[in-house]
């Protein structure tokens, strides 16, 4: 990762969207990629960013699972609990914002998905429906 190039938001510090949009001040390519509940605590920015027409680009990998605290559920001994998210459509949220809005079910129109994010002249989200049996991230 190039320290010049790219910011990791950890700790609930800056995440998210509001995160990104801040950095858009200061760069017109920001591109997020985040979780489906990360997303669902700060997407109502993507209001901020269609308001001020900043360029911000949102990744949403949706598994509908708040993925990392599973594993550290399972990780401690402890049984699975409160993990299953019910999400809306982000990208048809994202229309009714103003923003572009991208709903991905089929990984094999990946490369097509991310050309129309980034070729977006306005705020977009793609709504990346993924596996929620898959492993979202390493939690160490």
């Amino acid at each position: 990762m190039d320290p010049t190039r790219s910011i990791l938001h950890r700790g609930l510090g800056q995440c998210g969207v509001s995160g990104t949009l801040g950095v858009s001040f200061a760069s017109d390519k920001p591109v997020i990629a985040l979780g489906d509940d990360g997303f669902s605590m700060t997407m109502m920015e993507m209001l901020t960013a269609v308001k001020y027409s900043r360029p911000i680009k949102v990744v949403v990998f949706n598994n509908s699972k708040l993925g990392l605290i599973k594993i550290e559920q399972q990780l401690m001994g402890y049984q699975e609990y409160g993990t299953e998210l019910h999400n809306p459509d982000f990208a048809k949220l994202a229309e009714s914002m103003g923003a572009l809005g991208i709903r991905l079910e089929d990984i094999s129109k990946m490369g097509e998905a991310i050309r129309e994010l980034i070729e977006a002249d306005r705020p977009a989200v793609l709504d990346a429906v993924i596996n929620p049996n898959e492993v979202p991230a390493s939690p160490l």
